[in-house]
């Protein structure tokens, strides 16, 4: 997969800088899920969401801290070599400090004792909800989120998504180790830092690869179903984008979902109506929830849907923005726009004049949701 196109990015505003110093490790903080709550007003939308910055933020659970240093500083550092087995993650990597914790673990800085590689770990407690699934790719059965894991990072991978090196499954506990980006920030802190919204085209270039993403999971047979700014790394510099954290996924299936693992403001509508959702409406219908949260700094609401479907002029963005938002958040799924057009719309074609990224041929692909 060719990497993005050096002339297609976008100019940094100059405060974004200021993060990098002081945020460069808190790329993966946000990799640990967060619980599930419910509330979601008549229009579909998150109640008492004031910033979309503000919003997922894992909760700390004190029981999370002991677990891990018991399970995986005292590894490395207090229990002898010789009762550890050689072939255990632990002897191949050196763990450093927590870069964040959740209420189902922790994530720690790493580097690979082999040659040096910056990584990060994540520790998740098994509970009696944790999953196991089989693969074609393992002869025996994983936890779902590394199974996952497993699945979307198979040759070719995607350079959207972050790349899995090692795992490890024990009996109480697994362990994930994934490639720690430097410089970089989650989307949260990225968004902050310009301001609390981002310009149109900023946006562009970063949904762009957003959806990329969750395209490439898609056809992977993953369903992500908790992309949102805590779960998304960013480059400051380059405005490259990481996808990461497969713990409120699944597999696709064509019979649609009765539950709702990911963040509550970006549930789709369909989930209260009916009590069912399929994963590919559900993933536009947060996408589209994504991008107005960068281009607004906040979540839409049932006003904004009005003066979306009507083009009117309160929103200081293009045309076709409005038409790809508008797209995005039909109430019925059946109006949305597919996953697989998206990353065609007139808002990417003509935002791109140099061709989409990826070199990718729309020439067949336009969009007609209009």
């Amino acid at each position: 997969m060719g990497m993005l196109p050096v002339q297609s990015v976008p100019k940094i505003d100059g405060d974004i800088a200021c993060a990098v110093s002081t945020k460069v490790d808190g790329d993966i903080a946000c990799a640990v899920s967060t619980k599930v709550d419910k509330g979601i007003d008549s229009a579909g939308h998150a109640k008492k969401y004031k910033g979309i910055a503000s919003a997922g933020r894992p909760k700390v659970d004190g029981g999370v801290a002991s677990a891990v240093c018991t399970q995986v500083d005292g590894i490395t550092n207090s229990v002898p070599a010789g009762e550890l087995d050689k072939d255990h993650i632990c002897c191949r990597y050196k763990f450093g400090g927590r870069l964040g914790e959740g209420g189902f673990g922790s994530v720690r800085k790493g580097i690979r004792l082999k040659d040096g590689l910056k990584v990060a770990v994540k520790y998740v407690r098994k509970t009696k909800r944790t999953t196991y699934i089989t693969t074609a790719f393992h002869p025996k059965p994983l936890p779902l989120e590394i199974a996952l894991a497993v699945m979307v990072n198979r040759e070719p991978n995607c350079q959207c998504i972050i790349k899995l090196l090692d795992w490890q499954d024990d009996p109480d506990h697994y362990l994930i180790v994934m490639e720690r980006l430097v410089p970089s920030m989650d989307m949260r802190t990225f968004l902050k830092c310009s301001g609390g919204i981002l310009r149109e085209q900023t946006a562009q270039y970063i949904m762009w690869q957003i959806i990329y993403a969750a395209n490439f999971c898609c056809n992977r047979g993953i369903f992500h179903r908790d992309i949102k700014l805590a779960n998304l790394i960013v480059n400051p510099t380059t405005l490259e984008i990481k996808l990461i954290d497969f713990g409120c996924g699944d597999l696709m299936k064509d019979s649609g979902y009765s539950t709702y693992s990911g963040t509550k403001p970006y549930f789709p509508p369909e989930y209260h109506d009916r009590g069912r959702y399929h994963a590919k409406p559900a993933t536009v219908f947060s996408l589209g929830v994504l991008l107005f949260g960068m281009l607004h700094g906040r979540f839409p609401t049932a006003k904004d849907l009005h003066c979306l479907g009507n083009n009117r002029s309160v929103f200081a963005v293009s045309k076709e923005c409005i038409l790809f938002l508008w797209a995005c958040l039909q109430r019925h799924p059946e109006r949305r726009i597919l996953l697989e057009q998206m990353l065609y719309d007139d808002w990417f074609v003509l935002g791109f004049p140099n061709g989409l990224p990826y070199n990718r041929n729309a020439s067949n692909q336009h969009s007609h949701h209009r």
